[in-house]
């Protein structure tokens, strides 16, 4: 009799974990992979950036190289990019019309702005800066002594029918100790024949003209000037232009 009790104790204990299970699977039913799949699915958003490049090029005349520009500053909205090596900055936008500008954080080059309209997925703006290194055909020197300070002015003519960015006189110059140096824009340094300081300084908008001549430019150096080496002297002025491509 016992033995009896027993198996049918046995058995209900069987039936009622079978039920048991039963429910739970069909309450919760096991997650398979395609169930995963949807849910990312679900929660993926139908919206894609839209992509803006930037290309900062520089091409110094008459060479006519053209060359990537490291590290320009380039401002898109409230965003603020280094281009890199290759001249590149790159941003995402939203579609409609921003301003885009670039500038030099060592006053290499003149600033720049211009209006760019994003309605492709894909917009690439490449900004070109031409350098031309103007010579003067007239020099005027005004040497003041008591405040050892050498007025410079420049007189050249400048690319006709351009809209320039003009600098201020970058001068090679021997001073009255005998020393080489050059003016670069607003500080004077000593002298490097291997590696050429480059132009640091303001730049003026000028507009275009067909009649550029006599345009004169003038600096204030700190030293007494006793010679100034023309070969190794002129006016930098930038002429810039965007280009503006479209993809997608």
């Amino acid at each position: 009799m016992v033995v009896v009790k027993h198996s049918r104790t046995l058995l209900l204990l069987v039936i009622l974990s079978f039920l048991i299970a039963f429910n739970v699977f069909e309450i919760i039913p096991p997650i398979s992979s395609s169930s995963v799949t949807i849910d990312i699915q679900l929660g993926e958003s139908p919206i894609r950036p839209y992509i803006l490049r930037v290309k900062v090029e520089k091409m110094v005349e008459p060479d006519g190289l053209v060359r990537p520009v490291a590290r320009a500053a380039v401002s898109f909205n409230e965003l603020v990019s280094l281009t890199n090596t290759n001249g590149y900055a790159y941003f995402t936008a939203l579609p409609g019309k921003h301003v885009v500008t670039i500038s030099s954080p060592q006053s290499f080059f003149p600033t720049y702005s211009t209006e760019v309209e994003i309605n492709t997925r894909v917009t690439e703006v490449v900004v070109r800066f031409t350098e031309y290194r103007l010579r003067p055909e007239q020099i005027n020197i005004l040497v003041d002594t008591p405040a050892q300070v050498t007025i410079v002015t420049f007189t050249q003519s400048l690319v006709s029918n351009k809209t320039l960015y003009v600098g201020l006189p970058y001068i090679t110059f021997i001073n009255f100790e005998n020393y080489l140096k050059r003016f670069i824009g607003e500080t004077t340094i000593p002298y490097l024949a291997e590696a050429p300081a480059q132009y640091s300084g303001p730049f003026t908008l000028v507009e275009a003209s067909d009649n550029f001549t006599n345009y004169q430019t003038s600096a204030a150096v700190q030293d007494l000037i006793q010679l100034i080496v023309v070969d190794e002297s002129f006016v930098p002025a930038y002429h810039v232009e965007a280009v503006i491509f479209k993809m997608g």
